[in-house]
């Protein structure tokens, strides 16, 4: 929860490699995120989340762009 108030930028271009791993974050935001422990560097330069990393984020993160949210997949 904290990533989406303190950096945005990086919550969204996260909720994107999870969604579609040929996604390429914005400037070095994929740095960011691999410093956080959630994003990996490919050697192809490319990125990728963990398979458990990407599982969370998928289903806690609704709605596309500024409208994304994040909510609880348990809660109903």
């Amino acid at each position: 929860k904290r990533l989406i108030e303190t950096n945005p930028i990086a919550f969204y271009e996260l909720v994107e490699v999870a969604r579609d791993s040929t996604h390429r974050p914005f400037g070095s935001t994929g740095e960011v995120l691999a410093d956080l422990g959630l994003l990996e560097r490919r050697t192809d330069e490319t990125w990728s989340v963990d398979r458990s990393i990407r599982n969370i984020v998928i289903s806690a993160v609704t709605g596309e762009g500024l409208d994304m949210a994040l909510g609880n997949p348990l809660a109903s």
